[in-house]
């Protein structure tokens, strides 16, 4: 390993609570994940990879006290940089400790400042995590199989192009969501099976609020579900073409006992029908691609009899249901109007204590 000033600092700092020969593993294994070949010597980088990397690298083999001491010697090395120094400081509230089992939110940009606007927001709810190029994103993809995870990508980061998107989505965990935004617009080419993962576009964003508010809606409750989903939840389909609104309904839907499957528009929903047949479609009658009216219609050539029941949500004044339609929700009612109104075509799921009437 380099000897740099930071790889200094690192090795006084571990060597006082371990041996050579754990102090040398340790380092190597932060530099893994992390994925670089020598300590920062960047003020502002150093403290992503101590805060990051190294801690992790750190609370597995020695413990968090571990951690939090070797953390309190590192400190100063990128909190009080000198006056003119061009270096950019990182924030104190990178230093605070996640919350075990808490949700892990990726944040991917060449920005720091980006990362150091989200985790006030998500601090209390969530580990962030930070990438600053495409192959620490591949590698921290990796590295939380089994959490709750959402992955937001600045798509101006160099080396974001549609397959290394691609690449990305195979590498996540089943049910992590993605948050694109930026202005070039970038989207996946899924292969394989792309409904692993929930990809959520923003557009045009350069408003880190509005990434911040997404990742909110996209993470879980803090609140356990009341009880154990059944065995065998209800499969739906819900469609729509505003994320947020399909990341609170989802929730409420799973925390109810059932089994949402999201879709952003009527022709991805028609096929996610196609492949699951599922027990019951909640769409938007106002939808890109194939609109509430159009998608009950080609249930219903497709399937014919065995055709799902469909409610769909509708802004403004309710018009008559079509055909195959059980119920029109006004866009802006209350979840659990729309969750009655699953309940009474499909059956109560498996936790719906909370939604009678």
């Amino acid at each position: 390993m380099p000897g740099g000033h930071h790889a200094l600092l690192l090795r006084e700092a571990i060597g006082r609570l371990a041996s050579t020969e754990v102090l040398d593993a340790l380092l190597d294994e932060a530099l893994r994940r992390h994925g670089v070949e020598a300590v920062p010597e960047d003020a502002a980088t150093f403290g992503s990879f101590a805060c990051g990397a190294l801690r992790e690298a750190v609370t597995d083999r020695l413990g968090e006290e571990a951690a939090e001491a070797v953390l309190a010697d590192l400190a100063p090395a990128f909190l009080s940089d000198p006056p003119d120094s061009g270096v950019r400081r990182r924030k104190r509230h990178s230093l605070a400790a996640p919350v075990r089992d808490a949700p892990v939110v990726l944040v991917a940009s060449g920005r720091p400042a980006h990362v150091d606007a989200l985790i006030p927001r998500l601090r209390d709810r969530a580990k962030v995590v930070a990438a600053y190029d495409i192959f620490a994103l591949l590698q921290a993809a990796q590295s939380y199989p089994t959490a709750d995870l959402v992955v937001v990508i600045d798509d101006a980061m160099e080396a974001v192009r549609p397959s290394t998107l691609a690449t990305l989505g195979r590498l996540l965990p089943e049910g992590a969501k993605v948050i694109l935004f930026g202005p070039n617009d970038t989207q996946p080419e899924l292969r394989g099976d792309p409904y692993r993962v929930e990809w959520l576009r923003l557009g045009d964003v350069r408003d880190i609020d509005a990434v911040g508010d997404m990742c909110v809606a996209a993470l879980p409750d803090d609140e356990p579900a009341p009880a154990p989903r059944a065995e065998r939840a209800p499969r739906l389909v819900l469609a729509h073409g505003d994320p947020t609104w399909r990341a609170r309904v989802s929730r409420t839907l799973e925390e109810a006992g059932y089994a949402p499957s999201s879709a952003p528009d009527g022709f991805m929903a028609l096929e996610r029908c196609i492949d699951e047949e599922p027990a019951a479609v909640i769409a938007a009658l106002d939808m890109p691609t194939l609109d509430g009216a159009q998608l009950v219609a080609l249930l219903r050539s497709r399937f014919g009899a065995d055709a799902p029941p469909v409610i769909l949500v509708a802004e403004g004044e309710l018009p008559e249901p079509p055909p195959g339609v059980v119920a029109l929700v006004a866009q802006d009612a209350p979840v659990d109007d729309l969750v009655f109104e699953v309940a009474a075509c499909v059956g109560v799921g498996a936790t719906l204590t909370g939604f009678e009437r």
